[in-house]
């Protein structure tokens, strides 16, 4: 009967391990796939943006003023809406689509969400600033940016700027 080495088997082991991780770790933050249109497709997704940049003015450390952005999809397809995320942990979107609102979104992204608006459909999107987390006077920028299925814009950028008092 052969015996096999344990640091050889200790190995082999581990290196089963890590590339289990790494295939599942892979295939849970990648999410849904999403289709792609190009921009000679006579029915694909269209996005319309009411404001991608915004003044909240003079605000104070301990305000949270909140801004809803409306997000339109003219097109005639699915538009998907994903990946987004904050420039700040101080800044934050979510996503009311159809009546759902999604999960609070901030710097950190997440590649599993997705939202559709469906053709000659509407979506809310609502950016808050909440600048006791980061405490800073003066004038801030912030962004919020999301990725489209848009072939035109396939990355969105939403500016906000404030002056903290």
């Amino acid at each position: 009967m052969r015996k096999f080495d344990p640091i050889v088997l200790g190995i082999v082991a581990f290196a089963i391990i890590a590339i289990t991780g790494v295939l599942i770790a892979f295939f849970v933050t990648e999410g849904k796939s999403i289709k792609q249109y190009s921009t000679s497709d006579s029915a694909r997704p269209k996005i319309e943006v009411s404001q991608t940049k915004f003044d909240l003015g003079k605000i104070s450390v301990d305000d949270r003023p909140a801004r809803d952005i409306a997000i339109k999809n003219p097109g005639t397809a699915p538009l998907v809406v994903s990946n987004t995320f904050t420039s700040c942990d101080c800044t934050s979107a979510k996503w009311n689509i159809n009546g759902i609102e999604s999960k609070l979104f901030s710097m950190n992204k997440d590649k599993t969400w997705q939202g559709e608006i469906a053709p000659n459909s509407e979506a809310i999107l609502t950016v808050i600033y909440e600048p006791k987390i980061m405490p800073v006077k003066g004038r801030v920028d912030r962004t919020i940016t999301f990725s489209t299925n848009d072939p035109q814009m396939l990355l969105v950028k939403i500016e906000l700027n404030a002056e903290v008092e």
